[in-house]
């Protein structure tokens, strides 16, 4: 079987992206996952005598990095097609939007604003110094506007670890540091000159070559800070792209005001919301507008009320909770929301069918409770769908596979490359079975909310009937509590999760 016909089993090829002497990138969608997802296939033709750990070498690098959102997700590598393969492909996450260097042909004037560059250079910075402080540290090798993402969220990510795994003598014109240029291998020295020459890039709207003149346009303490990052000499370069990121921001403004980030998901009391600097801002400048045009005391009180109305409206709405819709989620994930969900509106019924007095006000309190576990039964759900997807791209049993021939391999004909694939199978392997093991503690955890949510129910109806005691309210109230705060718990564990299986996608199938 030939290698178009094996891929088109697998995936919808979209379009070509890019070709380079090594490797092709198309744009594609994959027809086994549910959902509408694209990704980003880098195709590797494969002579019969290549030697396979040159080709996995990246994979390898990008697979033993924790997560970052300034960085690429690999899901999956293989050769292709499998009986005599003559092609490796590895399958990325598709990153919609733009290169900076396309941002740049389009908005530069010739260079883009300074705030601007500084955003992206920050987040730049970021990923590169996730990628040096790693153990061992990885040097990208090739950073420049081209393989920089910017997403339809405003996020950059680092993209093309071609060189990562130790090419010498290659990069990009203008962006490679003189050892590099030289023979020299990808160092973290040489990715703050690529830092550096981005930088001047995107302020300029040209790379740096030789001994640029200075910008006029420029503040002299960018030009000197970027000056220091293009040094001939490695050892004259900033140590860190987090301190070139700083020396920016402070060049921008050398007295950040303190960013101070809210929480997404609470919604906003109406005191909170009423009182919120906005809202009084707002308010108290439209007041202020109808004084300075003349207008009659009485009129300008109505403005202010209907300002500041309209903005607790509107504050609250921001902030409100995100809706729970059980129908996004698979059938299993679905089938636990649900559950919780029917449980709340029969305690609900049940609360409303009580009489006034001390048994209602306690069934008010756990109805509390019971909405509370119905949201953390929503976020878990999504959580476990997460991670589930997550080890379906693994493949545990593929990982292990693998691991075994490796270490096989190994074993046969020792090798310091064959020594790091075994370490860095064995480190998926142990990934997987951490994820395949909290997977079974989400399903367990559900179940048991779902339970003691529909305890809740029964004992809702008992009382309502006059045959309960508060004494058993009190102790399913505590059960309910107590769920939730596993819940809780359980999902600080499930996030990092999401951290830990980056190492761990990117086993062939």
């Amino acid at each position: 079987m030939s290698f178009d016909t094996e891929l088109a089993k697998r995936y919808d090829v979209l379009e070509e992206l890019g070709r380079g002497g090594q490797a092709r990138v198309v744009k594609a969608r994959d027809r086994l996952r549910q959902t509408e997802t694209l990704v980003a296939l880098k195709i590797y033709p494969v002579a019969p005598d290549a030697p396979r750990d040159d080709l996995v070498g990246e994979v390898d690098v990008l697979l033993n990095l924790s997560h970052h959102p300034n960085l690429p997700v690999v899901r999956n590598d293989e050769f292709l097609p499998p009986e005599r393969p003559d092609h490796y492909v590895i399958k990325m996450d598709w990153i919609d939007g733009p290169n900076l260097q396309q941002v740049l042909d389009r908005d530069g004037t010739p260079g883009l604003p300074v705030d601007r560059v500084v955003h992206y250079v920050t987040a730049l910075a970021s990923a590169l110094d996730h990628l040096h402080d790693s153990d061992p540290p990885v040097a990208h090798g090739d950073v420049k506007p081209a393989n920089l993402v910017l997403t339809k969220d405003g996020r950059v990510v680092l993209v093309d670890f071609g060189l990562a795994s130790g090419g010498r003598g290659r990069g990009s014109p203008g962006f490679c540091a003189p050892e590099i240029a030289a023979g020299g291998a990808p160092s973290p020295a040489a990715d703050i000159y690529g830092l550096g020459a981005t930088a001047w890039t995107l302020l300029t709207g040209e790379p740096p070559r030789g001994v640029p003149p200075t910008p006029a346009q420029l503040d002299p303490r960018l030009v000197e800070l970027l000056r220091k990052c293009l040094a001939t000499s490695s050892t004259a370069r900033p140590e860190t792209a987090g301190e070139v990121a700083a020396e920016l921001a402070r060049a921008l403004d050398p007295e950040p005001v303190p960013v101070v980030v809210g929480r997404a998901d609470d919604t906003l009391s109406v005191s909170e919301a009423a009182f919120a600097p906005s809202t009084l801002l707002i308010t108290g400048g439209a007041a202020a507008v109808t004084v300075a045009v003349g207008l009659a005391i009485p009129f300008v009180a109505g403005v202010g009320a209907v300002t500041w109305g309209a903005c607790t409206a509107i504050t609250r709405f921001r902030h409100r909770a995100e809706a729970i819709d059980p129908f996004s989620l698979p059938a299993e994930w679905r089938a636990y929301v649900a559950s919780a969900q029917t449980s709340q509106r029969r305690y609900r019924e049940q609360c409303e069918r009580s009489r006034e007095g001390e048994v209602k006000g306690r069934l008010q309190e756990i109805g509390v409770s019971v909405d509370s576990g119905v949201r953390e039964c929503w976020s878990t759900a999504k959580r476990g769908d997460a991670l589930e997807r997550a080890l379906h791209d693994l493949d545990l049993d593929r990982a292990r596979q693998r691991l075994a021939a490796a270490e096989a391999d190994h074993q046969s004909s020792p090798t310091p490359t064959r020594e790091r694939t075994v370490a860095s199978l064995r480190a998926r392997v142990q990934s997987g079975e951490r994820m395949q093991a909290l997977l079974d503690d989400t399903r367990q955890q559900l179940d048991m909310l779902d339970a003691r949510l529909e305890e809740a129910v029964m004992m809702a109806i008992e009382l309502s009937h006059r045959t309960g005691s508060l004494g058993a309210a009190n102790a399913v109230g505590s059960a309910v509590d107590e769920a939730v705060q596993d819940l809780q718990t359980l999902g600080t564990a499930l996030d990092e999760a999401a951290d830990v299986s980056a190492r761990a996608r990117g086993i062939t199938r």
